[in-house]
């Protein structure tokens, strides 16, 4: 007997399995944090801000990974031509210099992957601007010192959307960059993606997982190409042929149970 291969999985778009995400307890988090939010009052500013930061997280980590990909891992002579200091500075308005992407690249297909996640980096630079925080020091529980960032409370929902915005840059997509640039992995922020049938915000628990649910996923393939013209051919191959064995079968049934001369 012939030993069964595993299943060869794409190393740049690597997520933590079913098992790791139920013990880093992710979904239940980002559902409480961040989806929450977004659904109750998806009119309301900071909905929208959050909303807007998550899409924008999200495009700027697919174009990251895509480059990688695509240019850095396959080797340095796809590079192209290295930026000076002075070009790679965003300074928003009322904020600090931050870094933009390093390179230009030869390839069209790639430079307009790096045109979008240079615009992605610039949007979210300017957008972070509106939120203060000062770090501070805490107990925990004599365990160990933590560390927690503060901002001004004045209501609700500046609360909710600070937590928001610190759990996004925080726990999705922080980590040990120098192993990610490494092995040119994914960060946890590309498990947040819209359903492709309704268009919400989900989580996703697996990576080919696509739809928020089970209807979902149903309702979508229903509309599909493919699957009105499976349907077509199992109507014409088996439905159709097999309703007209069941009537001609009724009919025989029936004709053979009339008595002749009288009528029922």
């Amino acid at each position: 007997m012939g030993r069964q291969s595993r299943p060869l999985r794409n190393k740049w778009l690597t997520f933590p399995s079913k098992r790791q995400m139920r013990k880093e307890h992710s979904a239940p988090h980002a559902r409480e944090m961040i989806l929450d939010l977004i659904e109750r009052v998806p009119k309301s500013a900071a909905a929208r801000r959050v909303e807007r930061i998550l899409e924008l997280l999200v495009a700027a980590e697919q174009c990251r990974v895509e480059i990688f990909r695509d240019s850095f891992a396959v080797g340095l002579s796809v590079r192209g031509e290295t930026l000076d200091e002075s070009d790679r500075l965003h300074i928003p308005q009322k904020g600090f210099e931050c870094s933009l992407p390093l390179c230009r690249f030869s390839d069209k297909k790639v430079e307009e992957l790096n045109r979008k996640f240079t615009n992605a980096l610039r949007e979210l630079q300017a957008l972070l601007i509106c939120y203060q925080w000062r770090p501070t020091v805490e107990d925990r529980y004599y365990h160990s010192l933590g560390q927690r960032l503060l901002w001004d409370q004045t209501k609700a929902w500046d609360t909710e959307e600070n937590r928001a915005v610190q759990f996004l840059l925080m726990m999705e997509i922080g980590g040990t960059p120098g192993l990610l640039m490494e092995i040119g992995g994914s960060q946890r922020i590309l498990r947040y993606r819209r359903c492709r049938e309704c268009k919400a915000w989900f989580y996703a628990m697996t990576d080919h997982q696509k739809f928020c649910s089970e209807a979902c996923r149903k309702r979508y393939t229903s509309h599909s190409a493919e699957f009105k013209e499976k349907r077509a051919e199992y109507m014409r191959k088996k439905y159709r042929p097999a309703e007209k064995e069941r009537a001609r079968r009724s009919l025989e049934l029936t004709r053979g149970n009339t008595i002749p001369g009288k009528r029922r």
